[in-house]
């Protein structure tokens, strides 16, 4: 069992194919000026150093060399020169001692009872030194990122987020059915997809990739990026298809990153023939579906969302309620957990998604039974009404919030970057 694990993820993080020339580099136009170089190639200083050590969460599990960044941050006095001299010679000789590197690999199912290796989630457990060189570089990189990452892709990005993702993923989707663990390795990808949108943009200048048309006068939407969720958005045409496959091709050759064809989906409008799906299979090596699912954990609809569209996010509340065991907890504790976490649940869909008020009245009676109820199973009787639970404690109620309430405060704030950041993308 040891060695086939062993080799299983050997061959997941080996490039199997060799490496071609970095033909998507070519023509790409330097995106930061002198100021900036200097910037990020200035010696390491050791309050950089000792920042970076401080941002840690205390009690991480340690990697190869036993130690936590506990240690270091209680004997700064003592290991901080000789810390910040191994990460100002990795930043000055352009590489490291070797058993810096040196991680080991924890294995977190993904789901209740895997049967496979495939069902874990590899995870890394690096040393503090090399944790150190990396916050240091992601320190430097981050207030440079908006200057070289372009708009469409949207993780790790100070000012952008899943939201605004989210909603032009929803509003292209609309169009198409109308019509029918190491802190730097996130911001290397991010810079390898940023090669992929450029390549992408090269081709849209060109003429060769059409992308699809929101509005007359409005967005061309060629794709849409956040960390390793790719959306590519073109013609259902065959010539396309192909160019769709060369590019991810191209990007594998480049970089030795792989897209995984059997977790991908294309959606069509419904004016494309089912022979030409079967045709747009083959070429792209992908499966069809006429629903996307979720996309960075909102479900993507078309028209109004159903209440189907939440059932997770109800089953989500449900097991919390039935391990907490509600008979177990007094009143202060059953207040605690209701506004802590109950009710912040639906808050993520609630950014981007005008909730059918049949989800809001479940979400709503999932936080009165836990408040009122002696067990999960039987009637319950509320001794004030639900309007005075929610007022405001200064007001006589309790301060739990109300679910539509939080979902049309949450919206306010998309109406809000439409008056204030109109260079958004979706706005």
């Amino acid at each position: 069992m040891k060695t086939k694990a062993v080799r299983f993820f050997k061959e997941l993080f080996s490039i199997n194919n060799a490496q071609g020339p970095l033909d998507m580099h070519a023509g790409v136009p330097p995106g930061l000026g002198g100021e900036a170089l200097s910037a990020l190639t200035a010696p390491v200083t050791k309050e950089e150093v000792r920042r970076a050590v401080m941002s840690m969460k205390s009690f991480k599990a340690p990697g190869p060399d036993g130690f936590q960044p506990f240690f270091f941050k209680q004997y700064w006095p003592i290991v901080g020169d000789e810390l910040w001299r191994t990460v100002k010679d990795a930043f000055r000789l352009g590489y490291s001692d070797i058993s810096l590197l040196e991680t080991q690999m924890v294995l977190i199912p993904k789901v209740d009872h895997p049967v496979s290796l495939k069902e874990f989630r590899p995870i890394s457990l690096c040393n503090v030194a090399w944790k150190v060189i990396s916050k240091v570089l992601v320190a430097r990189l981050r207030p440079f990122l908006p200057d070289v990452i372009g708009p469409f892709q949207g993780s790790f990005i100070p000012g952008r987020g899943t939201r605004d993702h989210n909603i032009i993923a929803q509003e292209a989707f609309h169009f198409v059915r109308k019509e029918g663990s190491d802190p730097l390795s996130p911001y290397l990808f991010v810079f390898c997809m940023e090669r992929l949108a450029l390549r992408i943009s090269e081709l849209l200048q060109e003429g060769l990739w059409k992308p699809i048309q929101l509005s007359p006068g409005g967005l061309s939407l060629s794709h849409l990026f956040f960390a390793d969720d790719i959306l590519l958005f073109c013609q259902a045409s065959d010539d396309q298809a192909h160019l769709v496959a060369s590019t991810l091709e191209e990007l594998s050759r480049s970089s030795g990153l792989r897209v995984n064809l059997t977790k991908s989906k294309f959606v069509s409008s419904r004016r494309v023939s089912l022979r030409r799906i079967d045709t747009l299979e083959g070429l792209l090596g992908i499966g069809h579906t006429a629903r996307i699912g979720k996309y960075l954990g909102v479900p993507m609809t078309h028209g109004q969302p159903r209440c189907a569209d939440f059932y997770d996010v109800l089953d989500k509340i449900q097991i919390r309620l039935a391990a907490w065991k509600s008979k177990l907890l007094n009143k202060a504790g059953k207040l605690c957990l209701v506004k802590s976490t109950i009710s912040s649940i639906p808050v993520y869909s609630m950014q981007t998604l005008w909730l059918p008020q049949a989800v809001c009245n479940r979400i709503d009676q999932a936080c009165r039974r836990m408040l009122w109820a002696k067990s999960d199973n039987t009637r319950f009787w509320s001794p004030v009404s639900w309007d005075v639970v929610t007022q405001p404690q200064e007001f006589g109620g309790l301060g739990v919030r109300e679910a539509r309430k939080v979902n049309v405060s949450l919206l306010g704030k998309l109406v809000w970057d439409m008056l204030t950041a109109p260079q958004k993308p979706w706005v």
